[in-house]
C-alpha cells in the first residue's frame, strides 16, 4: 500500500496544492500507523485493519504522553487517507470513519477568592430597601429574582448573580434576606444584583 501512501501524498501536492510541510505531516502519521498496525500483525494492511486497531493506535499514542491534539490531528490525516482511498477502490471499507476523536483538555474554571468577593460587593450599590406590589392575597403571590442584562465578551466570561431570598415574605420591608450566588462557567466576572417582585 506504499503506492497508496506516495499517491495520496502527491493528491494533497498537485491537486489540494498542499504545502510541503503539511504533506510530510501526513507522511509521517500515515507511517505511523503503518508500523503501529504491522508490529500488531505481519500480515495486516490499511486494506484489512478494523475499527478496534484504529481505537488501540490512538490509545497507545496518548499513553506514550501524546497531547490529545496532536492524537486528534492524526486521526484527521487517517480519515483524510482513507476518504482517498474509498474514492478510488482501493479499500472497501473505512475503519477510522466511526473512530471519534480523543476529548481536549479545557482549561479548569477560575474561582473568586473571599477576599476578591468582598471587594467586589463592597464596590456594588445595593438599595436600602425593598418594595413590593402584591394583591390581597400574598401567599398566592410568589417573588420572582430576575438578572439585568449583562454585557457578554465572547465565551470567556464567568456570570455570577447575587440572589435575595425574604425570610417573610409578608414583610419584605423588614424581613431579613437569605443571600445566594449563582453562576455558571468561565472565566471574566461580572456581577449583576437580582431584583425582587411580584407576580
Amino acid at each position: 500500500m506504499q503506492k497508496g501512501i506516495d499517491g495520496f501524498l502527491d493528491y494533497l501536492r498537485y491537486e489540494r496544492n498542499r504545502s510541503e510541510n503539511t504533506v510530510e505531516s501526513y507522511r509521517r502519521d500515515l507511517e505511523a500507523f503503518q508500523q503501529f498496525f504491522s508490529s500488531l500483525d505481519s500480515e495486516l494492511t490499511f486494506a484489512t485493519v478494523d475499527t478496534d486497531v484504529v481505537r488501540d493506535w490512538m490509545e497507545h499514542q496518548l499513553d506514550q504522553g501524546n497531547r490529545a491534539t496532536t492524537v486528534a490531528r492524526r486521526l484527521s490525516a487517517l480519515k483524510t487517507y482513507y476518504r482517498y482511498l474509498l474514492a478510488r477502490g482501493y479499500v472497501e471499507h473505512d475503519p477510522a470513519h466511526i473512530v471519534y476523536r480523543p476529548k481536549t483538555d479545557r482549561p479548569l474554571p477560575q474561582f473568586v477568592r473571599e477576599e476578591q468577593m468582598d471587594r467586589l460587593l463592597d464596590h456594588t450599590q445595593q438599595p436600602d430597601t425593598y418594595t413590593h406590589s402584591f394583591d390581597d392575597d400574598e401567599d398566592d403571590k410568589p417573588i420572582t429574582f430576575r438578572p439585568r442584562p449583562l454585557e457578554r465578551r465572547g465565551a470567556d466570561v464567568l456570570n455570577i448573580y447575587l440572589g435575595f431570598v425574604p425570610m417573610d415574605t409578608r414583610n419584605l420591608q423588614s424581613t431579613a434576606f437569605e443571600a445566594y450566588l449563582i453562576n455558571d462557567s468561565n472565566y471574566y466576572i461580572h456581577y449583576a444584583l437580582l431584583t425582587h417582585e411580584g407576580a
